[in-house]
C-alpha cells in the first residue's frame, strides 16, 4: 500500500490518501426486473462496519471481465443461478 498527499480542488484541504495496489477487479450493477439495484451487504475492516454495495471482485488470472462478472453475480447474491 502507498500513501501521498492530496489536496481536494473545491475546498482546497490536504489529505493523505492511500492507493492500494491489488488484482483487476470488475464490479456489476444488477438490476431486477422492476429496475433496482440489488446489494450486497459487506462487512469493511476499515469502517469496523457493514456497507451496502454492488457485487465484485477480482479477477482471476486469464478470466475475462464477463466471465468474472457472471461469477460474482450469483456468489454474492444469489441471483442469476442455474
Amino acid at each position: 500500500m502507498k500513501n501521498e498527499r492530496y489536496r481536494f480542488p473545491r475546498r482546497g484541504q490536504e489529505h493523505e490518501i492511500y492507493l492500494i495496489d491489488s488484482l483487476d477487479w470488475v464490479n456489476v450493477v444488477p438490476l431486477t426486473a422492476d429496475g433496482e439495484v440489488i446489494l450486497v451487504k459487506q462487512y469493511r475492516f476499515g469502517t469496523k462496519g457493514f456497507s451496502l454495495e454492488i457485487p465484485g471482485g477480482m479477477l482471476d488470472q486469464g478470466t475475462t471481465l464477463a466471465r468474472a462478472a457472471s461469477r460474482e453475480l450469483p456468489e454474492e447474491t444469489g441471483f442469476g443461478e442455474g
